[in-house]
């Protein structure tokens, strides 16, 4: 299955290919998917808010399922500013060295340091069904950019437990404990388990009183007793859930030409 990256950010891009790397799918930037949106105008007053947006209008746009973030950095002295802000931080066009230089500016006279990142993702079906999930990492803003790693920020923040700031960890090392690999890695265990190989209830059946009988045990669907209110789908080979519904509706209605309902 294809799942559509809502980013132009390399990278993001080849953060959550490394992290977001399920054996199903195949992930695909958003330059790679022709007529869409150049650009969407994140204006939510949250991190879920414009990840939700993202992931929405591109889904729409493209038909495909879509995963979506939007992360950003908050310390604690300025009021969790820059928060939903950060990437443009010292204005447009978005710079990093820039927004790192009014960062330190900002903090020239705090004593508390404190800061976070926060990640929030959200993962939209072409059926409009929408969920998210979210990623924290806490650590200090330090006085002087080091490590040439990362993006962002990343110069400048050290994680608790860590000396070296995210700039100067491998790669491995910061995606194991950065917010956005942590936000990831919870939105595969929730890919997982959506389409995990087991009984699902997907279809709504009309209730009728009809004696039990199995359909086709290689279609994975049992009618199981009488007054039945549900259409059980194993969906173990479904890759889609909107195809395993327009396949479940189909066999529907065969069953109840077939016996007559």
């Amino acid at each position: 299955m294809i799942v559509l990256i809502a980013t132009h950010n390399r990278h993001k891009l080849e953060e959550i290919r490394q992290i977001f790397a399920l054996p199903s799918l195949r992930l695909v930037a958003a330059d790679e998917v022709p007529g869409l949106p150049e650009d969407v105008v994140e204006d939510a007053d949250t991190f879920e808010g414009n990840a939700l947006k993202k992931a929405r209008e591109l889904c729409a746009a493209s038909g495909l399922w879509t995963l979506a973030d939007d992360s950003g950095l908050e310390v604690e002295a300025l009021g969790n500013a820059p928060g939903v802000h950060s990437a443009r931080y010292a204005g447009e066009p978005h710079n990093d060295a820039a927004n790192n230089a009014k960062l330190l500016r900002n903090l020239a006279d705090a004593t508390n340091r404190r800061a976070r990142f926060r990640c929030a993702i959200a993962l939209c079906a072409p059926d409009g069904r929408a969920w998210t999930v979210e990623g924290r990492c806490e650590g200090t803003i330090i006085s002087d950019a080091r490590g040439a790693n990362g993006f962002g920020y990343d110069p400048l923040f050290v994680p608790d437990g860590f000396e070296k700031t995210f700039a100067e960890l491998d790669s491995a090392t910061k995606n194991a404990i950065s917010h956005r690999g942590r936000a990831l890695r919870a939105a595969a265990q929730a890919w997982r388990d959506w389409l995990t190989p087991k009984c699902q209830l997907l279809t709504p059946c009309v209730a009728r009183n009809y004696s039990p009988f199995a359909v086709d045990d290689r279609l994975d669907l049992v009618v199981e007793k009488q007054d039945v209110r549900h259409i059980i789908v194993h969906a173990m080979d479904f890759r889609d859930a909107a195809l395993a519904h327009r396949r479940t509706d189909r066999r529907i209605a065969r069953i109840e030409q077939q016996n007559g309902l």
